[in-house]
């Protein structure tokens, strides 16, 4: 059950009345609007055990991807054989996947606590996961960060 300060099941984008995060204004009505709404049971789910799940997450990837980089910062010179088109996408798929998790870890505290800086972090996340994927060409990366930042915008009025 919602606590009483919880936002209602239908709350649309304009019902939010807090500052924006870059490009939230944008894509608020394709992802709250125009979208299907996820059922309550979803979100709350969601609100409460993503935390959780992100910290295993993390904890789990740390070091993959602290060997990865260690590893792409001693070939990243050979990235470029393959042309400088590659060896640019392998550079900044590095670079964006060290930042991503930065941003994962920064988002922890205000996911925990349902703050809004810990919705925006992990938005922000969200983002260059996608830019990520673009650069990278990966389909499944991109409609999985699609649908992570889907459930991001279902839950946003959860974070104050």
């Amino acid at each position: 059950m919602l606590p009483e300060n919880q936002p209602t099941p239908g709350t649309s984008s304009s019902d939010y009345p807090g500052p924006y995060a870059l490009l939230e204004k944008e894509l608020a009505p394709y992802f709250i609007d125009k979208a299907p709404v996820a059922p309550l049971r979803l979100k709350e789910g969601f609100v409460k055990y993503f935390p959780w799940v992100a910290v295993v997450l993390l904890v789990l990837l740390l070091p993959v991807v602290l060997a990865a980089l260690g590893l792409g910062a001693l070939l990243s010179p050979f990235s470029f054989l393959g042309g400088l088109d590659s060896g640019f996408s392998y550079i900044m798929v590095l670079g964006l996947s060290a930042v991503t998790l930065v941003l994962d870890i920064l988002s922890l505290s205000g996911l925990f606590n349902r703050q809004r800086v810990g919705w925006k972090w992990a938005y922000y996340s969200q983002l260059l996961s996608i830019l990520s994927g673009v650069f990278t060409f990966s389909v499944p990366s991109i409609l999985m960060s699609l649908l992570f930042l889907y459930l991001l915008f279902q839950v946003r009025s959860y974070y104050k």
